[in-house]
């Protein structure tokens, strides 16, 4: 199953191939198995807008074990430490994470068969501006810790295309870089932007590599302009395939728009993903 999960204001996430809110499309940690002896790890954020109304962003890392998230015993007195946010200016946005290296100790305690530590949690929230009061609650220092391990509170009340929460589980470990998880590979064989016209179609090709067992394989693909599928006259991962192509089917709307597309591969933990645009004419 797909490691990262989504929430939406007032309703149950259900998955659709098209995308006309506000919306956390995927998140990717580099590398894929983070240790906290390394410093910043690098994360990959994927919010699509089709509204272009803009979005302001949380995100932060929650080590639950049930009584709330640890890193709060780290963070006394200072959240942004802990706690970033930043406002989306494109499609994908990267910025670093600190893992406490407190956590070091707790993974040097844990059985072999335990690692990597999956009990870390990153959360990331995007919300219309000036729409979620934590935002500005943060800032001024009233936000409640506690909703930082039951965010789902933060989005009560709000509707479908005002907001939107995701999660990840994080990949924690001390190990060497060459014993750690790594992310897939996900390159498009096409040129992008892909153009078509009104009721046509056109097949997408995109080579994959693994780089480690092929269990586990998780894939999606979302388009805010036409539709995208599989192909169906195709098979998308041959048995102990870890090399290979994937082909899709993007079908045009009816109506001239232009939107982008989305695909994203998750294995064994890792995760990569492509953005193009799209248009019809």
């Amino acid at each position: 199953m797909l490691s990262m999960i989504l929430f939406t204001a007032c309703v149950d996430f259900t998955t659709t191939n098209r995308v006309e809110e506000l919306r956390v499309m995927a998140v990717q940690t580099v590398p894929a198995e983070i240790s906290p002896n390394d410093g910043p790890a690098e994360i990959n954020i994927v919010i699509t807008d089709p509204d272009a109304k803009g979005a302001e962003v949380m995100v932060w890392p929650c080590t639950d074990f049930g009584e709330g998230c640890l890193e709060a015993e780290f963070f006394t007195d200072d959240l942004t430490g802990w706690v970033q946010t930043f406002t989306k200016e494109q499609t994908v946005s990267t910025i670093p994470l600190n893992i406490p290296p407190e956590l070091s100790f707790v993974l040097a305690e844990l059985p072999e068969d335990a690692i990597p530590f999956t009990g870390t949690t990153l959360w990331v929230l995007a919300c219309e501006p000036g729409v979620c009061d934590a935002f500005s609650q943060l800032r001024d220092g009233t936000l409640d810790k506690s909703w930082l391990s039951k965010p789902k509170k933060m989005i009560e009340g709000l509707a479908l295309n005002e907001a939107s929460l995701a999660r990840r589980r994080l990949r924690l470990s001390n190990r060497q870089m060459d014993e750690r998880i790594q992310n897939p590979t996900l390159t498009p064989t096409f040129s992008d932007p892909v153009t078509v016209q009104l009721g046509e179609s056109r097949e997408l090709i995109f080579a994959y590599d693994f780089n480690a067992e092929a269990d586990g394989i998780d894939l999606h693909s979302y388009s805010s302009v036409g539709l995208i599928d599989l192909n169906p006259d195709e098979e998308a991962f041959p048995e102990d395939a870890t090399t290979g192509n994937l082909f899709f089917v993007w079908q045009a709307a009816e109506q001239s728009e232009s939107g982008e597309i989305f695909v994203i591969l998750e294995n064994a933990g890792g995760v990569d993903f492509w953005v193009g645009q799209g248009t019809v004419e």
